[in-house]
This record gives C-alpha cells, structure tokens and sequence, in this order.
C-alpha cells in the first residue's frame, strides 16, 4: 500500500513539473515583430531587375484505375483476415505535356529570353514586331533583305543559348542590357559572345523592344518600289486560291485584322475555307501616291457549296518598304 501512495505522488510531481516547462504563451510586442519579418521577408510585388524564368520539369501523374471491387469492411474483422499485401489497383502512368516557359516582357532581362525562345521556335512574325522603326532601318532595311532578309538569317542558326543578362542601365522606358549567348548554325559553326542591346518599352505592347539609336533620316531616299499594286492583287489571290493563309494574315495591317476580321486568324481562315476559288478579272489603279495606293478590283467567287457571286472591290494599299511588299489596309 505504501508504494502504491509513493508511486501515486512521484507521478503527481512529474506533472507538476511539466506544467512549470511549458512554453509562455507570445506577447503582443513578440506577434508583431514575428508578423513584421514574415512580411519584410516575402517578395514586394515589383520583382528585381533580374528574373530568369524557371523551366518546371515534365511532372509524371499516377493515375489509380480500379478492376475489381473490394469487400465492404465491417465493424469487426476477423482475426484469421488475411491482410493484403499490394494494391489492388494497377497503375497507369500518363506524362504530362512538357512545361512552356512563361517569360515576361515586362522586365528587360526576361524580355531577352522570351525573344530568343520565339526565335528558336521560328516564330519569326512574334520576333519581328519587337523590332523598332529604328532597329530594322539600321540592321534589317529593304536593302538588307527586311523580313525575308531577317527571317533567312535565323533559318541558318539552329540554336541560340542564353547563360545569362545582365541589365546595366534601366531609366524609364529605356535599357541596356548584356546577354552572354552563344549561337549554333546549321552548318556547324558555333560562336559565342557577350552582345550588348538596347532597349526601349513600347506600353502599346506592354513589352520592351530591341531599339537602335541610328536615326531614320528624312534625306535619305527611299529604296523603289519593286511591285505595283496590280501585281500584288493577283499575287494575294493566287495564294488565297492555293491555301497559303498564313502568307496572305501577314499581309494585312492590324488595323485590318482588326477591323475585318477582329484580330482572329481562326476567323480569317474560316471564311476563305469556305470558297473554293476566286477569279480577279480586272484591276484599274485608283491612285498611287508614294508608298499608298487604292485600287478598283472586279472579282468573282466560287464557294465550295456551289454559290458564285461577283464584286467590285476597292482596296486600300500601303507599301512595307522593310518588306518590299504591299500591304491591305483600311480608309481609316
């Protein structure tokens, strides 16, 4: 009985102890100063200057298909249950489409890598937009070859490798930035440089863009014109007829995109699907006047579904010199 009561009061002790250890409950002072470096240490909502976007690699789902059914349990299992031991469930596993890197334009560094992640997907009518006036003057003019000039020399690069950018001066809508990368071409030859580009922020786009400080001046004379507006007429509509859709989209402006079709390819494609061929049978020139021009078109459509109707069109044209084409246009 004796050591029943100490034992009782050993164990009483214990407790006691316990209770005088445990942790004081925080101060206000201690919540707020706890709650103040939680906050300092997260990321403002401006991130730095240099922000490499991070690839995810591919995610692997593991996806459980039942095949057979399971006994219900109840409320006492019996002691000579045998246990399983595996998964009833066999296993497929389906692989996740691989992860797109998510650059943004907004900030010079990762505007580098998202030009060079279009460039090397030959996404050639992203990239050249984020070309200003002044850039494709100094280094993709008519004379160079504009865009096709532009587009033939990234056919020739395989791959272009960034390691790294580095932004060294940022003032308002214009930066400098160095980008070590290194270019593989198609016929072997590997280089590798520490290029240096200028930047300024178009907030039309909501992006940065690769700018020259070579100006555009107005004594310097225009290249010719190299195709009349007639020509062009029937070279548009004979790519129309032969299903090249994504040659005849680039040669609308935007503000025709816009206006006629939204700014939707899909649109755009679903009504030139639905005709089977257009016949131009005359073009006059309405007027021509340095790189604009409006001409009157006498056209006739045949639909897939057998309805043909004819039109007179007048078109409006302005002249991409850095491209040495026509473009459509509106009045307005």
């Amino acid at each position: 009985m004796i050591k029943k009561i100490v034992g009782l009061m050993t164990i009483l002790v214990f407790l006691s102890a316990c209770s005088l250890i445990a942790p004081a409950t925080p101060s206000t002072g201690q919540l707020e100063t706890s709650v103040f470096q939680t906050l300092t240490a997260m990321p403002s909502q401006i991130p730095p200057t240099k922000t490499p976007a991070v690839v995810l690699p591919t995610a692997t789902v593991i996806v459980f298909t039942p095949t057979v059914s399971l006994p219900t349990p109840t409320a006492t299992l019996a002691t000579n249950t045998p246990v399983p031991t595996a998964s009833p469930y066999p296993t497929t596993v389906v692989q996740s489409p691989p992860v797109v890197p998510g650059y943004s334009q907004l900030y010079p560094d990762q505007f580098i890598y998202y030009y060079f992640y279009n460039i090397n997907q030959r996404n050639y009518e992203i990239t050249w937009t984020l070309l200003t006036d002044s850039f494709k003057y100094a280094n993709n003019s008519s004379g160079l070859g504009g865009f096709l000039g532009y587009a033939n020399f990234w056919d020739s690069v395989q791959r272009v490798d960034i390691f790294g950018v580095t932004i060294t001066s940022q003032s308002g809508n214009y930066a400098v930035v160095s980008v070590n990368m290194r270019y593989t071409y198609k016929n072997g030859s590997v280089i590798s440089n520490l290029q240096t580009y200028n930047l300024v922020y178009n907030s039309g786009l909501s992006s940065w863009m690769f700018n020259s400080f070579t100006p555009i001046t107005t004594s310097t004379p225009l290249p010719p014109i190299t195709q009349t507006p007639e020509q062009f007429i029937n070279s548009y509509f004979g790519s129309i007829n032969a299903g090249n859709y994504s040659l005849t989209w680039s040669l609308l402006t935007d503000r025709f995109k816009a206006k006629m079709n939204s700014s939707d390819y899909s649109n755009y494609t679903n009504f030139w699907t639905t005709v089977s061929r257009v016949d131009v049978n005359s073009i006059s020139l309405g007027s021509l006047n340095g790189g604009a021009a409006t001409v009157n078109v006498y056209m006739v459509f045949n639909y897939k579904s057998g309805l043909v109707t004819s039109s007179n069109e007048v078109f409006y044209l302005i002249y991409d010199w850095s491209r040495s084409t026509w473009l459509f246009d509106t009045s307005n």
